[in-house]
């Protein structure tokens, strides 16, 4: 059975983060454990706190939820827990750029944990909709780049929708002028969208293609997924010797802040190979690498342009607390 663990740091965001957790749990036929880190395991306030946040949030009856109270940081909390227990999904919310490095529940937390773990985790940020529920019926957007890493967040999706009974869209997300996507030559992502789409329709699941025009893809993906009513964003997050890659992993951590469902965060190894699952194989992330291979000459430019544009336009932070 699973349990969805949530960590929780005594804050009023991450105490509202628990607010759709019975409807995650009853989709998912999952019991609920809460974590608070840097406590002392034998004071009775901190289970007594805990227990009234499963009362006031209703997330199961008296003794139905597991309080887990942690003397270490948070993120190592948080990694001890996942590895001593593979049944857990980890829910974890994330105040973003608001939250002390690695002490509360701010994106420090988020880059520990992905760096520490090949599980896929739930980041809930600041701007998550307390009334969401994954029953939302929108389709579940997966957040594409055409890299192996993006290909095993896919089978990712994949289950999920299944799960829940909703289709996906595969988001390439591109510069206005069509020409360049985050790390990767956009042609090349295209095209291996295309084909990971016909791979999950051979497949069973329902899946169509869409191309959001956007600077930044950690912005243009959330509002389309806003847009589209998306009970989920899928991501991948590439990680190099346990830290999150600059270039790539980041985009994931960023959506985080934007988005106001869920967002699902496979860390994957940069080196990794690709998924040989419903969704991803080993010939997309091969196509895409030949595609580039045309366009590789044109990158220096592209990268100084994106870069110049970023400086200009910048992430832009949400909607204030």
């Amino acid at each position: 059975m699973t349990t969805i663990l949530a960590p929780v740091d005594g804050s009023a965001r991450a105490e509202l983060a628990l607010t759709p957790l019975p409807h995650l749990a009853r989709a998912l036929d999952a019991g609920i454990a809460l974590l608070i880190a840097e406590a002392d395991p034998a004071e009775a306030a901190q289970r007594a706190y805990l227990a009234g946040l499963a009362d006031r949030y209703h997330l199961g009856g008296p003794g139905s939820v597991d309080l887990r109270v942690d003397p270490r940081a948070p993120a190592a909390a948080i990694v001890g827990a996942l590895d001593a227990d593979p049944t857990l999904l980890l829910w974890l919310p994330t105040h973003a750029r608001t939250g002390a490095a690695l002490r509360a529940l701010g994106e420090g937390v988020v880059e520990a944990v992905i760096g520490a773990t090949d599980r896929a985790l739930l980041a809930a940020g600041p701007h998550l909709d307390p009334a969401w529920t994954p029953a939302r019926g929108g389709p579940i957007v997966l957040a594409y780049d055409g890299s192996p890493g993006a290909d095993r967040a896919a089978d990712d999706a994949a289950a999920w929708a299944r799960r829940l009974g909703t289709a996906m869209v595969v988001t390439v997300a591109v510069h206005h002028d069509g020409a360049y996507l985050g790390d990767r030559p956009a042609t090349a992502a295209r095209k291996a969208a295309h084909a990971l789409v016909e791979r999950l329709e051979a497949g069973g699941t329902h899946a169509a293609l869409h191309v959001v025009d956007g600077l930044n893809p950690a912005t243009a993906i959330p509002r389309h997924a806003a847009a589209v009513d998306a009970p989920l964003i899928v991501a991948a997050a590439h990680t190099h010797h346990g830290l999150v890659h600059a270039a790539l992993g980041s985009v994931a951590v960023r959506m985080v802040r934007h988005a106001t469902c869920p967002v699902l965060v496979r860390p994957t190894p940069v080196d990794a190979p690709a998924a040989t699952g419903t969704a991803g194989t080993a010939g997309a992330g091969a196509e895409a690498a030949g595609t580039a291979g045309a366009e590789r000459r044109h990158e220096p430019e592209r990268r100084a342009d994106t870069d110049r544009r970023t400086a200009a336009h910048g992430d832009g932070p949400g909607p204030g607390p």
